[in-house]
């Protein structure tokens, strides 16, 4: 999970605004992960670089991919306001 939550957060900062809203929590079956960010850059490559900074170097691309292995559930939200990703997790196998 702290794998998920990292990876969705990078994209939430490389994708996004170059910040974002972390939320977790849990019932009695799942443990749930949500990032969103609220797109102002929203643009792809990503936030904005401070004048004379060179970018992050980062393969692109696996972010997603690892959630979709790791996690039960996946959903991607976009809208103009932003981009959520909620990720579930289930607690113990009945």
């Amino acid at each position: 999970m702290t794998a998920v939550a990292h990876e969705l957060a990078a994209n939430a900062v490389v994708h996004g605004a170059g910040h974002g809203q972390l939320r977790l929590w849990a019932d009695d079956k799942f443990l749930y992960c949500q990032v969103t960010d609220d797109g102002r850059d929203g643009q792809a490559g990503g936030a904005r670089q401070p004048d004379g900074a060179a970018p992050w170097p980062a393969e692109h691309g696996h972010g997603l991919w690892l959630a979709g292995q790791l996690a039960d559930h996946v959903a991607i939200g976009r809208s103009p306001g932003g981009t959520t990703a909620t990720v579930r997790f289930l607690l113990s196998p009945e």
